[in-house]
């Protein structure tokens, strides 16, 4: 993480500055510890509102200006009940299961589980879910919510939603599909060990069924981004976010990126006045479809026609493996400029277009 705050510095630079000492790393795990302390901080929740004011108070301490909330509102998505529970040739399984974000309620009993892979239309071309469960592998280049809108589509009553994480790990999410309140069946996942021994089960031929009860409810929710800024000698403005939302602590994602966001403000604000305004937002309601980050392009481009000029966003900057560190921009020549001479380019594995985002 040291690396890209000192390189986003020099991107961020004016004339004239104070330098101040290297980034403590110990600064940036306080801050960490600080907000997995606080557990799951989804949009809407008392962690989450309290993930806000904890920003808010940094931002302040900090010096920025302007520090304030900006509100938006979305469907939340409760989960009230659960269960599973599968038979292979008559043996009941119980695997451990979660329900991803914004699946659809329903009872399914004894279904057929059948396998369609990816659920690609190609996946699912002459098979018949009517009625049944659907098998799906999870595909990095292929999101789940597509994939969710596909086996829906295609008349399933539930989809069975196989990890690919090592240790028998379940991958947790949004099924959410833009701005839709959620979907219609049934959305569970399961870790890729049981989801082999289903599988498995299923391509050999074997009796397959799952019986499934998931019970949700639906209600106006309100989340809310953490704004500040500091002043530049220019009005135009480079916006710097990071999302706080998480599923669990979230330390890696996003605890690292609001490490880092709450980090350069407060040496960018030691160096004194930057060229370009720089605004400093933490997002919420990213994990459910980006809600925030639309929320605050809708406000401050589409109403407001702020004079923006770039933004960067700050994503699991802490994530262990550093073969997917990556930086990913939009692509017009100017922003491939300004990147490549603050060296950058060197510092990530992935250097691309934002159309590799699916695949990190």
């Amino acid at each position: 993480m040291k690396r890209a705050l000192l390189a986003l510095l020099v991107a961020c630079g004016g004339g004239g500055e104070v330098t101040p000492p290297p980034t403590d790393q110990a600064d940036l795990l306080a801050t960490l510890e600080v907000l997995s302390a606080m557990g799951e901080k989804a949009a809407g929740t008392p962690a989450g509102a309290q993930a806000a004011d904890y920003i808010a108070g940094r931002f302040r301490a900090i010096g920025l200006t302007d520090v304030h909330f900006e509100e938006f509102t979305f469907p939340q998505w409760k989960l009230v009940s659960k269960s599973l529970s599968i038979t292979i040739d008559g043996v009941v399984m119980s695997p451990g299961f979660d329900v991803f974000e914004a699946s659809g309620g329903g009872q399914v009993t004894s279904a057929e589980i059948v396998n369609v892979e990816t659920a690609t239309a190609g996946d699912l071309a002459g098979k018949n879910l009517t009625g049944k469960i659907a098998l799906v592998v999870r595909d990095p280049s292929f999101h789940r919510s597509a994939q969710y809108q596909n086996v829906m589509g295609a008349g399933a009553a539930g989809m069975l939603y196989l990890s690919i994480a090592p240790k028998n790990l379940r991958q947790v999410g949004s099924v959410r599909f833009g701005w839709e309140d959620g979907g219609t069946i049934p959305a569970l996942t399961v870790g890729a060990d049981d989801g082999k021994t289903i599988k498995d089960a299923v391509i050999a031929g074997k009796n397959v069924r799952a019986t499934v009860d998931v019970k949700i409810t639906s209600a106006p929710g309100t989340g809310k981004n953490v704004v500040g800024r500091i002043a530049g000698e220019r009005k135009e403005q480079l916006v710097l976010g990071a999302h706080f939302d998480t599923w669990f602590s979230g330390s890696s994602d996003n605890g690292g990126g609001v490490a880092e966001l709450l980090a350069i403000a407060e040496r960018r604000k030691i160096r004194g006045k930057p060229k370009y305004t720089l605004v400093f937002v933490a997002f919420d309601g990213e994990e459910i479809g980006l809600y925030g980050g639309y929320d605050y392009l809708r406000k401050h481009d589409v109403v407001a026609g702020d004079p923006i000029l770039a933004v960067i966003n700050f994503e699991s900057p802490s994530a262990h493996n550093p073969d997917i560190a990556g930086l990913v921009h939009s692509n017009q020549p100017k922003i491939d400029e300004a990147l490549q001479k603050a060296h950058l380019r060197q510092l990530y594995a992935v250097y691309a277009g934002l159309e590799v985002v699916a695949q990190l």
